[in-house]
């Protein structure tokens, strides 16, 4: 499990003091180890973040790109999706329009002009469940760091 904020300035500090004795410094001067060590913190969250989200748009451009040359399995997503919540009874599905073509689901089928090709929505008894890809993405990347993490 990754060091939560505090904990990383807490364990910086402490081998920031370290170092500071260890190295004979006068206290006076540990003021501006604790403010390095925050900075150095500062710029190791900026970096993490950034990373973070680099991953991410490259996995957006390249599903984006991949879903242009071939649309996504919209048959194998429903069935997904019905596995996934059958415990919330679904009573019908929304697809884009050009993937209606492409659907067969015991439920009803209707088209919903503002999801785009490879979008979902699974109504259930009392609401909806919504998959579109930018959910899906966020969703595949968050595993992944998490499984990254562990």
């Amino acid at each position: 499990m990754p060091l939560s904020l505090q904990a990383k300035i807490e364990t910086l500090n402490g081998v920031a003091q370290s170092n500071v004795v260890a190295a004979g410094v006068d206290f006076a001067h540990a003021d501006i180890v604790h403010d390095l060590t925050l900075m150095r913190l500062a710029a190791l969250e900026g970096f993490e973040r950034a990373t973070r989200r680099l991953i991410a748009d490259l996995a957006h451009d390249v599903l984006a790109r991949e879903l242009a040359l071939a649309p996504a399995d919209i048959e194998a997503l429903v069935a997904r999706a019905l596995a996934a919540w059958s415990d919330h009874e679904p009573i019908a599905l929304a697809v884009a329009p050009a993937d209606r073509e492409r659907v067969r689901a015991p439920l009803p089928i209707r088209t919903d002009p503002t999801l785009a090709s490879g979008d979902l929505t699974v109504f259930v008894r009392d609401g909806a469940f919504e998959s579109p890809f930018g959910f899906r993405l966020a969703d595949a990347l968050e595993r992944n760091a998490l499984h990254g993490a562990a």
